[in-house]
């Protein structure tokens, strides 16, 4: 019902990545479209490696977590087969030699990984920190 100004209208790009939910009964609203089971986050949020895999940004959290020396992080992810690594605070390549290590095991090995401390890592337009970027564009998957 195109005409309903109560039902949202979803034909643009907006970079969401989505899941379908599984379970083919009626919402409990009445609609009886399919509907969504969970928002993953925006296509950007995810790197996605030469073999296909993607790695949503909030994996790479966990492997900050209680380091004093990184203040902020960033994976910006310019090609299929690079990615850099951009941290804020003191913490120099030896230090972070477990953090590189667990990032390229993730990314596998077709995936070049660099890393870069910077004195400032942008936020994005709405002022939020973006623990990754990527220039890759998402296609949608099987």
């Amino acid at each position: 019902d195109l005409s309903n100004r109560a039902f949202g209208f979803l034909r643009y790009a907006n970079g969401d990545v989505a899941s379908w939910d599984p379970d083919p009964a009626p919402c409990p609203c009445g609609v009886s479209w399919p509907r969504l089971e969970k928002v993953h986050g925006r296509s950007s949020d995810f790197l996605t490696t030469p073999a296909g895999l993607r790695v949503h940004g909030e994996w790479f959290t966990h492997l900050f977590y209680g380091r004093d020396d990184v203040l902020r992080f960033q994976l910006h992810q310019t090609a299929l087969d690079h990615v850099a690594l951009l941290t804020e605070g003191p913490a120099d390549e030896a230090a972070l030699a477990d953090v590189l290590a667990a990032i390229r095991k993730r990314l596998g090995d077709g995936v070049t990984l660099t890393w870069k401390r910077v004195d400032r890592i942008e936020t994005g337009p709405s002022g939020k920190h973006r623990f990754t970027v990527s220039d890759v564009p998402f296609l949608a998957g099987p």
